[in-house]
């Protein structure tokens, strides 16, 4: 086990251990009844005192994430679930025990549990926000330019320039100068995804002890990728209007990070859009203190009433900003393609571990995305826009209806996502484990902060649903809602 520690950080050397084991417990690296490290050699792996190893395992198991049987050990145990039967004596399983004296480099991955699994049970998968395959995506213009890519034999039998196909990055670049960026194809590499392009900026400029300011709550996978390799992540508040830039700047007054990481139109999970004039303040920021910016846009497209202003990419002059434009959410998942825009010595650092990652991303798919942009795909965007809005409002309106008042939410102004939070204090975790049985899957709140998690929210997505099974699947989750406020389960019996 390999836990990077920041020893000049305020929070203390035992926190940081039971926060990261916590961490990897909630993103389902360690499961229920897996026995953890003794405190002598959590010790000598992690290279703290006993005593600061006895006082982390003190605060997991007063969080619920552990439990400690005396000359037996301490084991994984997931609050609030019917999973915590970690002692139950069952037909033993094969012990892997001896595999804990081999260290690791292992995050959390808070994906792994159920953000990419297309597990057959869910009858309802809220957590999911791409778009639905039918009625939301391009099929007859996908399947117009798989045709046009599979005919041409270099696209299945070449590699791929380390920086993208030479002829997508053009098309691409004049896609994006159409909406303000003035830049060229020397300034774009292709990625697969935009989770390789965080991953991608994270491995060029970060390392241990670099702090990374980031919006609170934010992108799970942003936060694995960071924490990955031993940044320190400090968390600014966001709202229904974005980052709290007072906030922002206070910290950069008394430590610059390194870096910002923003997803100013679309946050996740808000849905807010940044306006320009915090986009102005944020760059003048970034350029007072010579912070990196690194720009998540993975749905600029799909906004539901004004247009986003203009990207913090296009009104940089000074190179402070690195752009992510995703392709997954408004397009094609299965193409897993992203873009990274960025100028100067910042794309050359970039190219170089690019290279290294992977060579280069598949030409295939560069070629198929190629000949999708050159189709004009304004048409199916403002398509997409409308039939998104329709069901946004659904949601909203059902939501209103026959969810609790104590559940909160701001209707998401661009992405396919609710977030919605309980003033009475519910248990999104716990609730989790009540709605898996019913078929629902959402996101908890917890796997979107970076710190101490709130465990009062989570966000549900409504595109991956066909909209006809849309009430059927709102009226489930709020009935979960209801039963989840205390003191108000006997009264959703009578209403029922």
């Amino acid at each position: 086990m390999n836990i990077l520690l920041d020893r000049t950080s305020s929070v203390s050397l035992s926190e940081q251990i039971q926060l990261a084991l916590a961490d990897r417990i909630r993103s389902g690296l360690y499961q229920a009844g897996d026995r953890l490290p003794s405190v002598r050699n959590l010790s000598r792996e992690v290279g703290v005192s006993l005593m600061t190893a006895v006082l982390a395992y003190e605060k997991l198991e007063a969080t619920g994430y552990a439990q400690r049987h005396h000359g037996k050990g301490t084991f994984v145990r997931i609050p609030s679930s019917e999973k915590d039967e970690i002692l139950k004596e069952t037909t033993p399983k094969p012990s892997y025990d001896w595999q804990l004296a081999i260290p690791d480099y292992a995050g959390r991955s808070m994906f792994r549990h159920i953000g990419a699994v297309n597990r057959q049970d869910v009858k309802y998968p809220l957590h999911r926000i791409k778009l639905h395959t039918e009625e939301l995506l391009p099929i007859q213009q996908l399947q117009r330019a798989l045709h046009r890519a599979s005919s041409d034999l270099s696209s299945i039998g070449d590699y791929a320039p380390a920086a993208g196909d030479e002829a997508l990055r053009s098309t691409l670049a004049s896609f994006l100068q159409e909406k303000g960026c003035a830049l060229t194809a020397s300034d774009l590499l292709m990625t697969t995804g935009s989770q390789q392009a965080i991953d991608l900026v994270a491995r060029t400029f970060l390392g241990p002890g670099d702090l990374v300011a980031v919006e609170s709550p934010t992108f799970p996978g942003a936060l694995d990728a960071f924490r990955s390799r031993g940044a320190t992540l400090i968390s600014i508040p966001a709202d229904h209007t974005g980052m709290r830039l007072d906030m922002l700047q206070q910290l950069c007054d008394m430590h610059p990070p390194k870096m910002i990481y923003t997803l100013p139109t679309g946050q996740n999970p808000t849905g807010s859009v940044l306006s320009i004039q915090k986009r102005l303040t944020l760059l003048e920021i970034a350029q007072s203190y010579n912070t990196l910016i690194v720009e998540d846009d993975p749905w600029p497209e799909l906004y539901f009433e004004d247009a986003p202003p203009r990207s913090l990419f296009s009104m940089d002059r000074t190179g402070h900003v690195i752009y992510l434009h995703g392709f997954s959410k408004s397009i094609s998942p299965g193409l897993r393609l992203s873009a990274i825009a960025a100028r100067g010595s910042v794309y050359q650092r970039l190219l170089h571990v690019k290279a290294v990652t992977d060579l280069c991303t598949p030409l295939l798919n560069q070629r198929i995305l190629l000949h999708l942009l050159e189709q004009n795909m304004n048409e199916h965007f403002h398509k997409v826009r409308g039939q998104l809005k329709k069901r946004r409002d659904k949601v909203h309106q059902l939501l209103k209806r026959h969810a609790s008042s104590d559940w909160t939410w701001t209707p998401p102004a661009a992405g396919p996502f609710f977030w919605l939070t309980s003033t009475a204090g519910v248990n999104t975790d716990a609730l989790f484990a009540t709605a898996e049985l019913q078929g629902v899957l959402f996101f908890p709140g917890s796997f979107f902060y970076s710190g101490s998690p709130e465990r009062n929210s989570l966000r549900i997505g409504f595109a991956a649903l066909p909209e006809a099974q849309i009430d059927e699947a709102m009226l489930t989750l709020c009935q979960l809602l209801r039963n989840a406020v205390p003191n108000k389960k006997e009264a959703s019996r009578l209403d029922s």
